[in-house]
């Protein structure tokens, strides 16, 4: 009796392990997520990350979208930086038994502008 519930046991997790995966697709290469004519970089703060989720039931029905605006923003917003340069962006989808997980991730250095005033010399028109 033991060794047929075990059996069964074994077989389910073999299961499961054989309907979920994962899958990270590259979306997009970009030398900066805003204009840089004009602007200065007075400092890079080093790598940061930032991602969105959505849920997908069944894979048919998707509650929300992920955007890739609110991964930005929360990888700049997690260095206290005014842009990111050299940015890399992916799409993970992970699959479980019922739903899976639709993630879009977004990777780069954050930097600061140098002020308008310090940039221009600390002069201002008259």
């Amino acid at each position: 009796m033991f060794r047929i519930r075990l059996f069964i046991t074994l077989s389910i997790l073999t299961f499961m392990l054989f309907i979920t995966g994962c899958i990270t697709t590259p979306v997009c290469i970009t030398s900066s997520n805003t204009p840089m004519v004009g602007k200065t970089v007075q400092e890079n703060l080093g790598t940061t990350r930032g991602s969105d989720s959505a849920i997908s039931i069944l894979g048919l029905w998707m509650l929300g979208r992920p955007d890739t605006g609110a991964a930005i923003d929360e990888a700049i917003t997690e260095k206290n930086a005014d842009a990111l340069i050299n940015v890399q962006c992916y799409q993970e989808k992970s699959y479980y038994f019922l739903f899976s997980l639709t993630t879009v991730i977004v990777e780069g250095e954050a930097v600061q502008f140098t002020p308008e005033e310090v940039a221009n010399g600390s002069k201002k028109s008259r």
